[in-house]
């Protein structure tokens, strides 16, 4: 939506607010959901060990829009 001034460094997306669901999965199951308000999140190492964390994970990140919900998650997979 708005999103036709391509001349801008970010296009509008006509969203009242800017936030994210982030979420931590591992074998194929959600450990972690949160709403961030900011394009950043870190995965604290207490937090890694409060969600019994051991071996590869996958991080998938959505913008929120108030009028379509959730986006579409990109995903990345951390082997630490």
């Amino acid at each position: 939506m708005d999103g036709d001034d391509w001349d801008l460094p970010e296009v509008p997306l006509a969203e009242d607010t800017e936030s994210y669901t982030v979420r931590v999965l591992q074998d194929g199951g959600v450990l972690r959901e949160e709403t961030v308000t900011a394009p950043s999140w870190m995965y604290s190492d207490a937090d890694r060990l409060a969600d019994g964390m051991a071996g590869p994970f996958e991080i998938a990140v959505a913008q929120n829009s108030a009028r379509y919900g959730i986006g579409v998650f990109a995903n990345l997979t951390v082997d630490p």
